[in-house]
């Protein structure tokens, strides 16, 4: 969780607080809101903090834990976000599904935009993760000037059908963890071979990203009705396609950040992405698949960079 201000140091930090809002159909989407707290020398700011809001998309099935320790590293680079919101979307996290149980990749889209007009963003710099990519890009027909620059983190248009089809499998498969030592060697087995940079420790992050603690032990943070919306594991017949919504955003400053040993993302796709971008930066996520984790190495770095660069 990122660290709150303290008046003994001169480091930035971010102020956090809780914000919900109510979509069309009365789902409550819930999130946090985050403020960033500068030091008073303001020597460390050589590049100014970014203006422009960012947005944070948690993956697919993901939720906002997945961001928390990259918002704390943003804080102490140069050019950070003076705001960032990170919400679930329904049916993850802390939101839920709808008495209709439904989730597309349209229902989201469309709760992004809720998001943006309930948190004021009618102009904002989206960071999004996997799949949930899909529905950011169906914002654009909806409103194509809301989102100033994009971070796409493993994500994109079309995914490899292969890396998907794998994914689908592993997920069926993959059993329900009995306490977080076995959650962890989970997540070893599955990911052990693509996350090859990481240590016990950020094991035992990712473990808590994926999973909530409930009296002591790691349940599922999704509602399974979503997991039956997902069309993951029929992806051959029913993947998604958006290269003409994503077409919307060509001149759109991206940050496309891969994991090196990604398998949904490959090298060849993330060359062919790349190439209908005009203002493209990629950043490759070492020794990391799908999807990266982004407070390692230099990424805090890189993505604060990149944000400031146009304010």
């Amino acid at each position: 969780m990122p660290a709150t201000e303290d008046s003994q140091t001169s480091k930035k930090t971010y102020t956090r607080s809780e914000v919900s809002v109510s979509t069309m159909d009365g789902t409550v989407l819930r999130g946090f809101r985050y403020d960033l707290q500068t030091p008073t020398d303001g020597r460390r700011n050589r590049i100014p903090p970014s203006k422009t809001p960012l947005l944070c998309i948690p993956s697919e099935l993901g939720n906002t834990s997945e961001y928390e320790q990259l918002i704390g590293a943003l804080a102490e680079q140069v050019g950070a976000p003076r705001r960032i919101f990170n919400f679930d979307l329904r049916g993850r996290g802390r939101s839920v599904l709808s008495r209709k149980d439904n989730s597309t990749t349209e229902t989201d889209a469309d709760d992004i935009v809720s998001i943006c007009d309930a948190m004021g963003l009618h102009h904002c710099d989206v960071l999004v993760t996997g799949r949930a990519a899909l529905s950011v890009f169906l914002t654009g027909p909806k409103r194509p000037s809301t989102i100033g620059r994009l971070i796409l983190n493993d994500a994109g248009p079309e995914f490899d059908s292969v890396g998907i089809a794998k994914l689908g499998t592993t997920m069926k498969r993959a059993p329900q963890p009995a306490d977080w030592a076995d959650a962890v060697d989970i997540l070893k087995k599955i990911k052990g071979e693509t996350f090859t940079i990481f240590n016990a420790e950020d094991w035992q992050d990712l473990a808590r990203t994926i999973w909530k603690d409930e009296n002591g032990r790691p349940v599922q943070n999704y509602d399974n009705k979503l997991y039956r919306l997902s069309n993951v594991d029929d992806f051959d017949n029913k993947q998604p396609l958006v290269w003409q919504e994503f077409a919307l955003f060509k001149t759109t400053p991206t940050l496309f950040i891969r994991g090196s040993k990604s398998e949904l993302m490959t090298e060849a796709l993330a060359d062919k992405i790349l190439t209908h971008q005009t203002h493209a930066k990629l950043a490759i996520a070492t020794g990391q698949g799908h999807a990266p984790v982004l407070h390692k190495e230099n990424l805090p770095q890189s993505i604060a960079e990149f944000l400031a660069t146009t304010d």
